[in-house]
């Protein structure tokens, strides 16, 4: 990853994601620079629920695109796409504020992060970050150098009878812990 000599990641409870398995990784997301942060800190393959926006980037959309994912777009079914991936034993990425934020302040969930949880009854992993929103402009046009924190924290587990709205609301406690 060309950024972590730049920004010197400092990552904590990389043991709670496990190695082989479902998981879902609930991440809060700062910058734009987040999915490449994510990926190059874990150490498996992800797939990503993706803005279809995202894809008309210059230079990332194309980048994006052919690391696959799920495309969530209007009309599409991609909360479907991500259980049949999660069945499959496959890691899935959530940004639950689903876009940039530029601070550390969570902003509203939209549903899919608990919806998947409750629905797929895997673990939930809730990786915080903190430093990118300070290290880089609003729409990443430059970045500084500086530190970055990366912290895993334990799983979670959606319980018997939960609704996606009871998850959530222990969902954005645990993340905002990280």
């Amino acid at each position: 990853m060309l950024l972590y000599p730049y920004w010197q990641p400092q990552i904590r409870g990389l043991n709670h994601f496990p190695g082989r398995g479902p998981v879902l990784l609930v991440v809060n997301h700062p910058t734009l620079f987040d999915p490449f942060l994510v990926a190059a800190a874990t150490p498996r393959p992800l797939d990503f629920l993706v803005d279809h926006r995202v894809f008309k980037i210059p230079v990332l959309g194309p980048m994006i695109a052919r690391a696959g994912g799920v495309t969530v777009r209007p009309g599409h079914n991609s909360l479907s796409e991500a259980l049949r991936r999660l069945a499959q034993g496959r890691a899935v990425v959530v940004f639950p504020e689903a876009e940039q934020t530029h601070t550390l302040e969570l902003r509203p969930f939209r549903s899919g992060a608990s919806v998947l949880a409750v629905q797929s009854g895997v673990p939930v992993i809730p990786l915080g970050l903190s430093g990118p929103e300070r290290l880089s402009t609003a729409r990443g046009a430059w970045v500084v150098g500086g530190s970055i924190r990366m912290h895993f924290g334990p799983p979670l587990q959606a319980l018997a009878q939960e609704s996606p709205q009871q998850f959530e609301q222990r969902l954005r406690a645990a993340l905002a812990a990280q």
